[in-house]
């Protein structure tokens, strides 16, 4: 079985359903495996402490760097031959990946952000301090 999104739940008590359901079958089922996937949230992380855990943003990580490093470089060297050569378009790069806690989907629309700012020659230092101030969770930037 795999449950995706465990973070996405609103309220306390249908996690708490969801646990004691897991539970349930994982005493009942022999040879039960199940595949959770979330955020790491504390009281998610607790009540599965015992289980074995990837974190799947540390094997993400490099990936996320590279295509954020290769769409930067082509967008820069292709809108402006200043910005390319620019510090800032490193911290840039480190906020993004610092800031995507692996999450593929909130780079791109980040990243397209950025792009569009390069792109329409916005200052690169009020880039990287809207990237700062922008949240981690994809669902808030719609927001």
């Amino acid at each position: 079985m795999f449950i995706d999104g465990l973070d996405e739940f609103d309220h306390v008590g249908d996690i708490d359903r969801l646990y004691d359901l897991l539970d349930e079958i994982a005493e009942h089922v022999q040879g039960f495996k199940c595949c959770l996937s979330t955020r790491p949230v504390l009281h998610i992380l607790e009540h599965f402490e015992a289980a074995p855990q990837v974190q799947l943003q540390s094997l993400t990580k490099y990936d996320i760097m590279t295509y954020v490093t290769k769409t930067l470089q082509t967008k820069t060297r292709a809108m402006a031959q200043g910005y390319a050569k620019d510090p800032l378009i490193a911290e840039i790069t480190s906020a993004i990946c610092g800031k995507a806690d692996g999450v593929f989907i909130w780079v791109h629309y980040v990243l397209r952000n950025v792009c569009n700012g390069i792109r329409d020659y916005n200052d690169l230092e009020d880039l990287l301090k809207r990237i700062e101030q922008l949240p981690s969770a994809v669902e808030e930037l719609y927001l």
